[in-house]
């Protein structure tokens, strides 16, 4: 993808032309009001440099005031497309310097077509505008100023947060503040300057259906815009289970998040999924309920969190007082409050024995509610003694047993049951109890492990996934080669050679003997591009390539000659990178400075 470049004319309204590359961007064009923002003299021949951030990517005005009419101007306007302000950004510091140099000289800008014939590696990602954006704001560079230089606020920094709040933000030379209306606009000055990022999300290529991520409050789908130093929470959420949480810190420009290679997934079981009645139908309200395993609670939730496998086949003991204690599997994961798990308990019976008279005249089984009741009709209960019930003629003849149930009988389920509040305190009291004596489980393992354990472990599960999926694993590799890259001022072949399995091996000895096409080969294929030295390094060498006579000049300035009558750079296996493109730099100069 290339950059673009577009002259605008206000004067008795406004006109855009595109010159280089015309895209989707240049329609945010707009006519910047700068009579209202800056106080301008007709002594005055500078530009004026001026951002403007749009979902489509970044618009850089070069405005050079025209005293025809107040608020007449005429500009040159480079579009940065989303997808490249990453790549390019090296570059487009060099492009605006060249650009002002041209628009404030009168030429025309055909003489920078160069930059804008080049195709930059396409990283995109994603942000969002406030709906409601102030005009205009200012910043600052310069003399005692935050930023030094224009070139610091251009490139990647272009994409301040700050900036989003605007329209279109000016980019002043402390030396000219005096121009600036204060009063009419914000001014940024002070905002500390962030080194923007994108953050990748992590693949989620095997995982289950309906699992979603979010990186702080945002969905987190596709690539995102960060800073470098951010840090944020990132959640893999999935209905029915807990949330896995993972802290992320940016380390630099391109960053993927990587889940663990096994993800122990933790569901959550919530009281009212369980139904315990009676023989009767009716509801148990105190009874409790029990899961074996591994199991935790989540406060926040009012839930227990088992493992899926756990849940899947989860071995629950159902208590009720005056009942038999239930145990049973089932797989909680195919209940809800809505449709809940119906447990029907059975009472506790005994053998009690009736004495009708002297003698035992029958045995039945029997409740201890049951056993207050007589079982025949027009007899009551006289007295007691363990499991020996003596019964006696009532005077009147009547029915004196009142049966409380059905002996036997299961009855019919009526409507829905629901847990008390009091089995919903049993419940969580019983699985708090087993969670303190198995343990708490960590979310990412679901076992007993220290910080330290836990920190092997998921290294150990990265790494195997890692393996498994080799396409990730270069990616990683790569952007772990262009770090070390950036981190080396001095590039020594032994090193060179032997980090990162050999797969650096041969760019010394391509570099040391201005093999510049293997050179440049090398960076396509681990895609070094997103390395700071690698792409100023890239940079030149493709200016090197516009001219024969570029290469040849460096052959004839290189003093050492090898045994075979070859040039090359370096006699100690050590090449100081920025000595070197200035070498170079030198043999270009020589060129062009030669009289046809």
């Amino acid at each position: 993808m290339k950059l673009g470049l577009y002259k605008q004319l206000v004067r008795n309204g406004e006109d855009n032309e595109p010159v280089f590359n015309g895209s989707a961007t240049g329609n945010k064009l707009f006519d910047v009001k700068i009579e209202g923002m800056l106080k301008l003299s007709t002594n005055d021949k500078g530009t004026f440099c001026l951002l403007s951030i749009n979902t489509m990517g970044c618009l850089v005005y070069l405005i050079k005031p025209l005293f025809s009419r107040m608020g007449d101007y005429r500009a040159w306007v480079i579009s940065v497309p989303r997808q490249v302000v990453l790549s390019s950004s090296n570059d487009l510091p060099t492009i605006v310097m060249e650009a002002q140099k041209a628009l404030e000289a009168g030429e025309e800008p055909q003489s920078l077509a160069r930059w804008f014939q080049r195709d930059y590696k396409e990283q995109d990602f994603t942000f969002s505008l406030p709906e409601y954006r102030s005009k205009y704001a200012y910043r600052l560079y310069g003399r005692d100023s935050k930023v030094a230089s224009l070139s610091q606020l251009l490139g990647a920094n272009m994409l301040q947060k700050d900036y989003f709040d605007y329209e279109g933000v000016f980019l002043v030379d402390a030396a000219r503040q005096s121009m600036v209306r204060a009063e009419a606009m914000d001014d940024l000055s002070q905002k500390m300057l962030r080194q923007p990022a994108v953050v990748i999300p992590p693949q989620t290529a095997g995982l289950p259906d309906g699992v979603s991520l979010t990186a702080g409050k945002e969905k987190f789908d596709l690539p995102i815009l960060s800073y470098k130093g951010a840090r944020f929470k990132v959640s893999v959420k999935r209905p029915g289970y807990l949330d896995l949480e993972q802290m992320v810190t940016v380390p630099g420009n391109v960053f993927q998040v990587m889940l663990p290679a096994k993800v122990d997934w933790r569901y959550k079981v919530y009281p009212d999924i369980f139904s315990v009645v009676g023989e009767d139908g009716q509801a148990l309200k105190d009874a409790s309920v029990e899961i074996e395993g591994n199991t935790g609670v989540d406060h926040k939730e009012r839930c227990v969190v088992v493992p899926e496998a756990t849940a899947k086949k989860a071995r629950i003991t159902v208590k009720h007082e005056g009942c038999g204690a239930k145990t049973m599997t089932a797989d909680l994961t195919l209940y809800t409050p809505e449709e809940p798990l119906m447990i029907k308990m059975k009472m506790k019976r005994n053998k009690v024995k009736y004495k009708v008279g002297s003698k035992i005249s029958f045995e039945m089984d029997r409740t201890d509610d049951e056993m207050e009741e007589s079982p025949l009709a027009g007899y009551e209960v006289s007295s007691s003694d363990g499991n020996v019930v003596t019964l006696k003629s009532t005077a009147s003849g009547r029915k004196s047993a009142k049966k409380k149930g059905k002996s036997g009988d299961e009855g019919k389920q009526g409507g829905r049951h629901v847990v008390s509040k009091m089995a919903i305190i049993r419940i969580c009291v019983g699985l708090l109890a087993g969670l303190l004596i198995g343990g708490a489980t960590g979310w990412w393992l679901g076992r007993n492990h220290g910080e330290s354990s836990v920190r092997k472990e998921v290294e150990a599960q990265r790494l195997a996934e890692l393996k498994r999926n080799q396409e990730i694993a270069d990616s990683i590799e790569n952007v772990r080669m262009a770090a070390y890259l950036d981190s080396i001022p001095n590039w020594k072949k032994a090193e060179l050679d032997s980090v990162f399995d050999g797969k650096l091996a041969g760019l010394y000895d391509a570099l040391n003997t201005y093999d510049f096409a293997t050179v440049q080969e090398k960076g396509q294929e681990h895609d070094l591009d997103v390395s700071t030295q690698w792409h100023s390094l890239d940079s030149v060498l493709s200016l090197m390539n516009e001219k024969v006579e570029y290469g040849k000049k460096l052959v004839e300035i290189t003093k050492n000659e090898g045994e075979d009558g070859k040039k090359f750079y370096s006699p100690d296996g050590t090449i100081t990178l920025a000595t070197f493109m200035n070498k170079l730099e030198e043999a270009r100069v020589a060129v062009d400075s030669q009289k046809p």
